[in-house]
C-alpha cells in the first residue's frame, strides 16, 4: 500500500500546474517550497486546473487511509486482553482520526472548510 500511496503522490505531482505559496510562477510541483495538501487543491497557486492532479491525490490519500487505519486498530488488538479500556481508546482515536484524514482528503486544501478537519486531524494524533 506504501508503493501505491507514493507512487499516486508522485503522478499528482508530476500533473501538478505549479505555483507555490512564495512563488506563484513556477511551473513545476516544488518538493522543497509546496505543501503535500497543495496537491489536493482544485487549482494551483499559478492558477492552472488541478483535476488530474486532485483525483491521484485523493486516491493516494485514500489508499493511506485505509492503511493507517487498519495498522491502528490491528495494534490495539496487541492490548486488548491486559489493557481492554486502553485498547478501546486507541481503537476509537484510530477511527474519529480516520474520519478526520477522510475530511482532510475530500475537502480541498484551498477551501477553508479544509481547516475544520486538519484541527481535528492534530486533535486525534493520526
Amino acid at each position: 500500500m506504501l508503493l501505491s500511496y507514493l507512487g499516486l503522490l508522485t503522478l499528482a505531482a508530476f500533473f501538478y500546474g505549479g505555483g507555490n505559496y512564495v512563488e506563484k510562477q513556477t511551473p513545476y510541483y516544488n518538493f522543497f517550497k509546496n505543501f503535500i495538501s497543495d496537491l489536493g487543491r482544485t487549482t494551483s497557486h499559478s492558477g492552472d486546473d488541478n483535476s488530474v492532479s486532485i483525483v491521484l491525490f485523493s486516491i493516494g490519500m485514500f489508499v493511506q487511509l485505509v492503511a493507517v487505519l487498519i495498522y491502528l486498530v490491528k495494534a490495539a488488538d496487541v492490548f486488548s486482553t491486559e489493557f481492554p479500556k486502553i485498547s478501546l481508546l486507541a481503537k476509537l482515536s484510530a477511527v474519529f482520526g480516520s474520519v478526520s484524514l477522510l475530511g482532510v482528503v475530500l475537502t480541498p486544501a484551498d477551501v477553508p472548510a479544509a481547516l475544520f478537519f486538519a484541527y481535528f486531524l492534530c486533535k486525534f494524533s493520526i
